[in-house]
């Protein structure tokens, strides 16, 4: 409480753009979300579309296409503060033995190009919308495997020429092959 209090007080002295209201709902949640271990999710919302993915938005003032002072590793157990790029279903097809699978099939970057060497993970997303401890990692373009159907959160990455990332909210459908499509930013 007494961080709350200073924060506030700062924040009134200097002259912060943001509204009091919403500083000490940013300042609450994280604090809870530190001591629960949970994400940050207040600021986005998802909702379902046709291709089994979720689409996000962000009501934060941070310019897209920015990292500012975030470590993104594909294996934090975390969300991002915002979303980053576009991870997708980009198509699902039967496979013969009826099995749920994931087929990790490409990274790019719009000013990069395609074939990127990225890392992904996913996080399964329980009822309660907190992440599971353990992850799935993919570590190469073309790498698959037969998981649960559910609700999941993806985090990619490439390392190469600077930090890029991509995180999302995917909904992977039962029985069917699932393919994964990542676009970086």
């Amino acid at each position: 409480m007494k961080k709350l209090s200073l924060i506030a007080a700062l924040l009134m002295v200097v002259g912060c753009s943001e509204t009091l209201e919403s500083v000490t709902k940013t300042v609450v949640r994280d604090t809870v979300n530190q001591t629960l271990g949970t994400a940050n999710t207040a600021d986005t919302s998802a909702s379902t579309a046709d291709n089994g993915s979720y689409s996000q938005s962000n009501t934060g003032n941070q310019a897209a296409g920015t990292v500012k002072n975030e470590k993104i590793r594909v294996s934090q157990q975390t969300r991002t503060s915002r979303p980053y790029g576009k991870i997708i279903v980009a198509k699902t097809e039967e496979n013969a033995n009826g099995h749920t699978r994931v087929v990790f099939r490409g990274c790019s970057h719009p000013r990069i190009g395609a074939n990127l060497a990225c890392d992904l993970s996913l996080r399964e997303v329980t009822e309660k919308n907190f992440l599971a401890q353990d992850y799935i990692p993919f570590w190469n373009t073309g790498d698959w495997k037969s998981i649960a159907a559910g609700r999941y959160y993806a985090l990619a990455s490439y390392d190469g020429s600077g930090d890029y990332y991509a995180s999302a909210d995917l909904s992977i459908k039962v029985g069917v092959t699932n393919y994964l499509d990542v676009a970086l930013e």
